[in-house]
Order: C-alpha cells, then structure tokens, then sequence
C-alpha cells in the first residue's frame, strides 16, 4: 500500500495495483493518477478503509454522495473534504448522521441548531 508512493508513474497508473493498493493502505490513494483518482470504484475501496483518503479524490467523488457516505461513517472529519453541495443537504446530512454522530461538528451551524437534526 505505502509503497506505491515509490513506484513508477506507469505502475501508479495500473488500475489493478492500485486498486491492491489502496485496499491494504487507503491514503495510497494519493500516489495514484489523476484518473484513477477520479475511479469511483478505487475511490470507494480506498475511502471504506480510510475516510480521509477522500482528500486525494477527484473533485466529482468529493460530492458524490455514496463516497462520501462511505468516508464519513468511517471517520467523521472526512467531511471536510466534502463538497458544499452534499454538506448543505439536509437529507444527507441526516443519513451521515444516522451512521456516525461525530459528523454534526462538521456540519453547517444552521443544521447544528436544527433540533430535528441534532435529536
């Protein structure tokens, strides 16, 4: 996993071995191209076991909701590298917070003086 950040650019670009990668590290995700960067697919198994490996997720991942879910309910803070967009929807706010309470410190202070989503 860590190792990656070692390899080649040819190497950090292979799907399969990054995808190994960031299944064992997630934060390898950081040394993977920018496409794979942007691979839903890598993106969420890197996030499932390392929330804040969202910040090294394209700008799309970051406001696409089941990533984000998935970083969030793993480590709340990953939230800070979530797009406004998901974190000004009520909806969603409310499934993060269903998965993990912590995520209300980063939620915006009109939701966090919301008592039907603080209750």
């Amino acid at each position: 996993g860590e190792a990656l950040r070692f390899a080649s650019v040819d190497l950090r670009a292979r799907r399969q071995i990054v995808l190994e990668a960031v299944q064992c590290h997630g934060h390898a995700l950081m040394s993977a191209s920018l496409d794979l960067q942007a691979d839903r697919g890598v993106v969420l198994a890197a996030v499932a076991l390392s929330g804040m490996a969202l910040g090294f997720a394209s700008g799309n991942l970051r406001a696409d909701k089941e990533v984000v879910l998935t970083a969030a309910t793993q480590i709340s803070r990953a939230l800070v590298d979530a797009s406004q967009d998901l974190l000004n929807d009520r909806a969603f706010m409310l499934e993060v917070l269903a998965r993990n309470g912590c995520a209300l410190e980063f939620a915006n202070n009109e939701f966090k003086a919301d008592k039907g989503i603080v209750l």
